[in-house]
């Protein structure tokens, strides 16, 4: 079954809709309030006012363009030139999905008016790779906040380890993925949908792999940052394509505009209530099903309750199969043990 078809089950049975998981950056629960029918966000607890507007913005519910303009960058892709034009995307831009939504939003046929390459540097890749090899034994702080939090919660720890017993939780719990492996998980799932809907170049420069650049304490995410500007520079030196290039990242930004690269910066939204209090979120089913997938990388589980149910979700669990991710499979545990598993897409 696809998560949208549970989702609209649920609906059916009660339109309120409460969502609980676990904020493992300040080490706390949360939860989140909906109602469906009223197309409502009744309330949150435990994530932080711009953590949460941007998880909206990831999953379509945040409009794509609030509080930003645009439409320079709507006529750069969609205005005919007899110069190849392209736009490259940083590994900020496709995590937060900030592209897929805005062509889906912007144009009503991409096959038809979009006339820009989306390009994707190879260092982004690699980013994504290096960072989903991070689980819970390379943090332990988190993983102690953690086990301490589902010490009494037997249906997490079946959901996320299939045991109840404490040094087996513990011991399963070390190799599933932490918040950064998550992340890394998440991208690679994010440039692959990209792969499939837009005509995409994944550039291959001759640089090192990024195991021979990253290996020590260093501030990886500044190499990675460093390797995306080169990769860009070379195209930008190496072929005729006019480049754009987007991040939601302002150091990034600055120094690629230091370094003469033509770029965008993409604002991410720091305040979500003003908009709900207005009635300006998109909240439709399709939508939140989007949000729940992205609360499923930010949090290692999620409770979904009803007014009738209560059941518990997770997209990463104990010898779970890196093709079971390429699947979008998820893993669903009733409140009386029963196993199930659903699909994102």
């Amino acid at each position: 079954m696809l998560l949208i078809n549970e989702l609209n089950r649920l609906y059916q049975e009660s339109p309120r809709l409460v969502l609980q998981g676990w904020n493992e950056k300040q080490h706390k629960a949360f939860s989140v309030e909906l109602d469906i029918r009223d197309k409502t966000i009744e309330r949150v607890v435990g994530l932080e006012e711009n953590v949460f507007a941007q998880l909206l913005w990831r999953s379509g519910i945040y409009p794509v363009d609030h509080g930003a303009r645009y439409a320079d960058l709507e006529r750069y892709l969609k205005q005919k030139t007899l110069q190849p034009r392209g736009i490259a995307i940083d590994t900020n831009i496709i995590l937060s999905r900030f592209l897929r939504n805005f062509l889906k939003q912007k144009f009503q046929a991409i096959q038809d008016q979009l006339r820009a390459i989306v390009v994707v540097p190879q260092a982004s890749s690699h980013e994504f790779h290096y960072k989903a090899g991070f689980s819970w034994s390379k943090d332990g702080t988190s993983l102690q906040k953690f086990l301490k939090f589902i010490k009494s919660k037997p249906e997490l720890s079946k959901l996320i380890t299939d045991s109840t017993t404490a040094d087996t939780i513990k011991s399963r719990l070390r190799r599933v993925k932490s918040f950064a492996g998550r992340l890394g998980i998440k991208g690679q799932l994010e440039l692959r949908g990209l792969q499939q809907e837009f005509p995409v170049i994944l550039v291959k420069s001759p640089h090192f792999y990024y195991s021979s650049v990253v290996k020590l304490d260093q501030n990886v995410d500044a190499i990675f940052d460093s390797l995306i500007r080169i990769e860009i520079d070379q195209i930008n030196t190496f072929t005729n394509m006019e480049l754009l290039f987007l991040t939601a990242d302002k150091d990034q930004h600055e120094a690629a505009v230091t370094e003469g690269i033509h770029c965008r910066y993409i604002k991410p939204p720091v305040k979500w209530t003003e908009l709900a209090e207005n009635a300006r979120l998109n909240i439709s089913l399709e939508n939140i099903a989007q949000l729940i997938f992205e609360l499923l990388f930010f949090s290692p589980y999620l409770t979904l309750k009803t007014e009738a149910v209560e059941a518990y979700y997770a997209f990463f669990w104990y010898n779970k199969q890196s093709g079971e991710n390429l699947q979008t499979k998820i893993k669903k545990v009733l409140a009386d043990g029963t196993v199930e598993f659903l699909q994102m897409h």
